[in-house]
C-alpha cells in the first residue's frame, strides 16, 4: 500500500484523464492532521472538478450511445433534462472523501443510474398519482406494468441517463452541518447555537442529461405504457428529484424536450457482398482492349459514375472465366468484390454468381 501511495505521488496530476480515478485513487496523503490541509484539499477538488468530462473521449462514446438508438422508433422514448440548479447522485457511496459522486466507470463522467429514475418514478406515481387512481398505487395494475412486481419485471426499462459532453459538468460544492455531536450521538448532547459548523467540501453536478425510457412491448398498447412513463419521469424529476439533498433543493431537473431517435444509416447498395446486374461493355481503354469491363444496370438502364460507364471491372480471379461466358452487352448478376467507387477513377469489382452456360 506504501509503495502505491508513493508511486501515485510521483505522476504528473495535470494530465489526468479520467476523473472518477482520480478521485479514488489520487487523494493525497497527509500525515499530521486529522482534518488536512485545506489548501489540499482546495486543489484535489478543483482539479477533479476540472478533469471530469474533459477530451474527445466521452464525446466519441456519446454520439455513439446517441446513434445506438437508431430504428427503435416507438419504443424508446429519449428526453432532454436540465438541471436547476445542482445534482449529487450517489453522496453516500464510499469515496476517499468521505462524499460520494456517481460517474460512468468507463469515461468517468457523471450518470444518473437508470435505478435512480424508476425509484423516484414509482415513488411518485405511488403517492401522487396513487391518489387519483388506485391502479397507479404500488400493486396496482398500471404501476405494477410500469415498474413491475417481485414476480414480474415490468414492461418499462429505465436506463442510465448520461450527461451531454458540453460545458463544466462538475463543481465545487460546499454543505457545513453545524451539529456534528448531536447528529452522530456522541454522549446525546443537545443541538445549541454554540456548535461551530464544520465546512464538508463535495462535488456537485449541472448541465443537461439524456433520459432513455424503453418499452419492451412495440404494439399501440406500449406505446401508450411508454408515453405515461415518460410523463410519470418528467413530473417525477421536475418536482421531486432525484439524487441526495433534495430537501435542500438539489437534484431537480426541467423538461427541455423530446429527442426522436437517429435515423438508422441508409444502407450501402453497392457495399461489398451486395448483389447488383451489369451488362458487358466493350473496354474504355484503348491500351487495355481486351480488359473485361460492365456497366451498372437498373431498371433496363446503364448507370453511369462520374460519366463514366466503365465502372465495373471483373474481379482479377474470374476475368478468363467471365470473357468467355458473357457476351457483349449480356447482362448477368454479380456480386460485387470490392467497393473503391471514391478512388480516381472510380471501380467496382464484382464477380460472378451464376454464369450463363
Amino acid at each position: 500500500m506504501k509503495a502505491m501511495r508513493e508511486a501515485i505521488a510521483g505522476l504528473d496530476r495535470s494530465k489526468i484523464s479520467h476523473g472518477g480515478l482520480f478521485l479514488q485513487r489520487y487523494l493525497p496523503e497527509q500525515k499530521n492532521s486529522d482534518q488536512g490541509d485545506p489548501a489540499v484539499w482546495d486543489a484535489y477538488f478543483d482539479l477533479a472538478s476540472n478533469t471530469i468530462g474533459k477530451g474527445d473521449l466521452y464525446r466519441t462514446a456519446f454520439s455513439r450511445w446517441e446513434r445506438s438508438w437508431a430504428g427503435e422508433g416507438g419504443t424508446v422514448s429519449i428526453n432532454k433534462f436540465k438541471v436547476k440548479d445542482r445534482l449529487v447522485c450517489g453522496l453516500g457511496g464510499a469515496s476517499p472523501t468521505e462524499t460520494g459522486l456517481t460517474l460512468h466507470h468507463t469515461y468517468g463522467t457523471p450518470v444518473i443510474p437508470g435505478s435512480s429514475i424508476k425509484g423516484v418514478a414509482a415513488h411518485y406515481c405511488h403517492k401522487i398519482w396513487g391518489e387519483a387512481d388506485d391502479s397507479f398505487k404500488e400493486g396496482g395494475e398500471a404501476h405494477s406494468v410500469i415498474f413491475g412486481t417481485t414476480e414480474d419485471q415490468g414492461h418499462i426499462i429505465f436506463h442510465d441517463a448520461l450527461i451531454e459532453p458540453l460545458g463544466r459538468k462538475v463543481c465545487r460544492d460546499i454543505m457545513t452541518p453545524h451539529h456534528q455531536d448531536y447528529y452522530g450521538d456522541k454522549g446525546g448532547s443537545a443541538p445549541t447555537d454554540f456548535d461551530s459548523p464544520v465546512p464538508v467540501s463535495f462535488l456537485s453536478v449541472s448541465g443537461s442529461f439524456q433520459v432513455v425510457i424503453e418499452c419492451d412491448d412495440p404494439s399501440e398498447e406500449g406505446q401508450e405504457w411508454l408515453r405515461l412513463a415518460t410523463e410519470l419521469v418528467k413530473e417525477a424529476l421536475d418536482k421531486w428529484g432525484v439524487g441526495g439533498k433534495t430537501s435542500s433543493g438539489y437534484g431537480k431537473l426541467n423538461w427541455e424536450g423530446e429527442l426522436l431517435p437517429p435515423e438508422p444509416p441508409k444502407e450501402d447498395p453497392l457495399a461489398e457482398g451486395k448483389t447488383v446486374t451489369v451488362r458487358r461493355i466493350p473496354s474504355t481503354n484503348k491500351k487495355k482492349a481486351d480488359r473485361l469491363e460492365f456497366s451498372l444496370v437498373e431498371d433496363g438502364e446503364v448507370v453511369r459514375f462520374e460519366d463514366k460507364s466503365a465502372a465495373c471491372l471483373a474481379d482479377s480471379d474470374f476475368q478468363a472465366t467471365m470473357k468467355e461466358a458473357v457476351e457483349m452487352g449480356q447482362d448477368i448478376t454479380v456480386e460485387v468484390a470490392k467497393n473503391d467507387l471514391k478512388a480516381k477513377p472510380p471501380r467496382l469489382y464484382v464477380k460472378p454468381l451464376d454464369l450463363p452456360s
